[in-house]
């Protein structure tokens, strides 16, 4: 699974560039409750975070009809802790009852049919936020590919293999 950030009117929207294929298979049923790849990929979303410097993030789901239950847990998980507004576009209904399983609407922020609606509320609603600077971030790109060159042009590791980047 990746995300790819794209510029819609000004605004960052995270957009699925594809989807895991979840855990172990049992009976032939996937189990994306042991999607290590989706587990793992919210850290790796809060360092990309941090390295653009941006103060909400707004995820495109709109492409995709099943989204990994284990990567919606772990980005609602990352939305608790950096305390930013996570807004989501294009949202299934069983993607929905996982957000609202965890109280994604209960600060009211409502549900978006399109990345476009989503950014006219944030727009609205967050006026600071969506005139910040995006300097730090390429559109078009898979982040957490970007996020490895940015590593490897510091000289650090973080311990993700480029295989995992890359799947």
């Amino acid at each position: 699974m990746d995300l790819v950030a794209e510029n819609i009117d000004g605004v960052v929207v995270l957009n699925l560039d594809s989807i895991c294929n979840g855990g172990p298979s049992v009976s032939g049923i996937i189990n994306h409750q042991t999607c290590k790849q989706c587990a793992d990929i919210s850290g790796l979303i809060h360092n990309w975070l941090v390295s653009v410097e941006t103060k909400y993030v707004l995820f495109d789901l709109q492409d995709e009809k099943e989204i990994c239950s284990t990567f919606l847990i772990e980005v609602m998980q990352l939305r608790k802790r950096l305390k930013i507004p996570f807004i989501f576009a294009g949202a299934m209904s069983k993607s929905k009852e996982v957000l609202e399983a965890y109280s994604y609407s209960a600060e009211g922020l409502p549900f978006f049919d399109t990345p476009e609606e989503a950014v006219r509320y944030l727009k609205r609603t967050y006026k600071d936020l969506s005139k910040a600077a995006h300097n730090n971030v390429q559109f078009g790109e898979k982040i957490l590919s970007m996020r490895a060159r940015q590593l490897q042009r510091m000289g650090e590791d973080d311990g993700v293999a480029d295989s995992e980047l890359d799947a």
